[in-house]
């Protein structure tokens, strides 16, 4: 039996799907995970990992761990290598802490600490592969064995593989959501008409099915639509703004209640930081002490311009 904690001494894990599309800084907001001190493993299912741009943006490319997965069967082997390493790691803090033990940087660098999955619509399209391949071999091989020629088409899925795969998918991302660590997922995002509604209207979701798209988007505690604005210094990391609340098109979600509703620069360790370090009694006039949400509100008009005010003295 799992020994009880109280909730006021449980470490704060942090889970958050990015979503959005191509070139709106989910890969290096995911990434980003690895400046909150340890190492991640990153599952590179589309191979869009660079290590200059990382380097460029001070990501510490030396903590992050890429993984390549193919199969279901590689995700269950990469879940039980990380839930031993992150128990013995447990083990290891605790046992520090009994003997007043202080754990060194160099060590805790050496911590796992999260799992990045780049991304879910790639591992979705993996693993129904795999399922139609699977198919297709036991076809050909009944096909060979009776002499005949196999009428199976291995590009061709049926409902039940669909099926099939959205549950392979479930399970896995329940299965790591859970470890003790941080989790980030990434997907496309799709452009769809909402049929319900009688005004008809567009709306943005993860490329995924519908069916596991609701259900990765329930899974997590932050959901953020990734997007660029205007701008005029092409550098400026202000550009690339989340959408962290159900509106409009844009489906986000902030389980917490800390984050911007337009949250510029949103990379993993800022989700990490307003969720660890945010008043929750006021966190919009925390946000505001924020500098890439001070730096947006002047792009916009909504906060005052320092600069041109003192231009305007200086005249």
């Amino acid at each position: 039996m799992a020994a009880l904690e109280s909730l006021e001494d449980a470490e704060e894990w942090v889970n958050v799907l990015f979503y959005g599309e191509p070139g709106s800084g989910k890969t290096t907001d995911a990434a980003s995970m690895a400046k909150l001190g340890g190492t991640i493993v990153y599952i590179d299912a589309e191979a869009g990992l660079k290590v200059q741009p990382m380097k460029r943006l001070k990501i510490p490319t030396t903590r992050i761990l890429r993984y390549r997965v193919e199969t279901f069967d590689d995700f269950q082997n990469l879940y039980w290598q990380l839930k031993a390493k992150l128990e013995e790691q447990a083990a290891r803090i605790a046992q520090a802490k009994k003997d007043g033990e202080e754990i060194s940087a160099e060590e805790r660098a050496k911590f796992i600490i999260g799992v990045v999955f780049d991304s879910m619509t790639e591992i979705q399209k993996k693993l129904l592969e795999g399922i139609t391949n699977a198919r297709y071999q036991k076809s050909k091989a009944q096909a060979e064995r009776a002499g005949m020629v196999n009428q199976d088409d291995p590009f061709v899925t049926d409902r039940d593989e669909w099926g099939r795969m959205t549950e392979m998918c479930r399970r896995v991302t329940r299965e790591f959501r859970d470890l003790e660590c941080h989790t980030a997922f990434v997907c496309l995002d799709r452009r769809e008409v909402d049929k319900e509604n009688s005004e008809g209207g567009v709306f943005y979701r993860p490329a995924l099915t519908p069916a596991f798209a609701t259900d990765l988007m329930g899974y997590v505690d932050v959901v953020i639509y990734t997007g660029r604005e205007q701008v005029d210094d092409p550098t400026d990391p202000s550009q690339f703004v989340g959408v962290t609340t159900a509106t409009g098109k844009y489906r986000g979600k902030d389980r917490y209640g800390v984050l911007p509703a337009a949250f510029p620069n949103p990379t993993f360790d800022r989700v990490v930081k307003f969720v660890h370090e945010a008043d929750p009694e006021d966190p919009q006039s925390w946000a505001l002490d924020d500098e890439f949400v001070r730096r947006r509100l002047i792009r916009i008009g909504e906060l005052p311009d320092p600069a041109a005010e003192a231009a305007n003295v200086g005249l």
